[in-house]
């Protein structure tokens, strides 16, 4: 709990980040409205690494959630409720980036009279794979709570995004039944990307272990784990799998 007056600090930086850059654009620089939200909406994304900046002292730009220190599987997780944070930042600032660019094309489609609705192919892709991929990362991380986290993210997402969104983009979600099959199916991607990263969480975790070591050693590792890993395989097709037959 010592970290949430970091992780404050971060959030607000972020949030007076994107008011900050999305003022200047519009009132000094003279930007469009929807083309300035999305290029402020970067601000969300770096709430990441600007959190871990503060905790560890130093910018990461690949992994910034990786812990510093070596550390046992139990405390390679993430707390669940700054995973709910992280999460909800990041799928706001990858949905938050596209929307002037396909509103601007759906429009100038439609001025060609060219029905091609890429606002509505694009966006909900670009939505989907990252709800996939938020959910894995979420799998690998997190060690209780997971569908709980998933939904919580959904939830904080959806209130700033349509918050936002309001505001800049015209974006006036109804609630009817489209609005509610949209939100199953992100739910319900991001479920399985929580599921497949459960499944992969010691694979990632092995993964950070022999990013902290050098080439050599990885290597060294690897073929101490290859023969530990044959000889084992050996006794179970002589004598069996004790666990099995005790």
């Amino acid at each position: 709990m010592l970290t949430l007056p970091k992780t404050a600090v971060a959030l607000a930086i972020s949030i007076f980040g994107f008011v900050g850059a999305y003022y200047s654009l519009t009132g000094l620089v003279g930007v469009e409205d929807e083309v300035a939200g999305s290029i402020s909406g970067l601000s969300f994304g770096l709430f990441v690494h600007i959190d871990q900046w503060l905790k560890k002292g130093r910018f990461s730009l690949w992994h910034p959630a990786w812990p510093t220190d070596i550390v046992p599987l139990e405390r390679y997780a993430i707390p669940w409720y700054l995973l709910i944070l992280y999460g909800a930042m990041v799928l706001l600032c990858v949905t938050t980036i596209p929307l002037a660019a396909t509103n601007k094309l759906s429009r100038w489609l439609l001025e060609q009279s060219l029905v091609w609705p890429i606002a509505d192919i694009i966006f909900p892709t670009i939505t989907l794979v990252t709800a996939y991929t938020i959910g894995y990362w979420a799998g690998t991380r997190v060690d209780k709570l997971g569908p709980i986290v998933v939904l919580a993210i959904i939830f904080l997402w959806l209130a700033v995004f349509t918050t936002i969104g309001y505001q800049i983009f015209s974006f006036r979600p109804s609630l009817d039944l489209e609005f509610a099959i949209w939100l199953l199916l992100i739910t319900m991607i991001m479920m399985v990307g929580l599921w497949r990263g459960r499944k992969k969480r010691m694979a990632t975790y092995l993964n950070y272990l022999l990013s902290r070591l050098s080439k050599g050693d990885q290597k060294e590792l690897l073929n101490m784990v290859y023969e530990s890993t044959s000889r084992r395989a050996a006794f179970v097709a002589i004598y069996g799998d004790q666990k099995t037959t005790q």
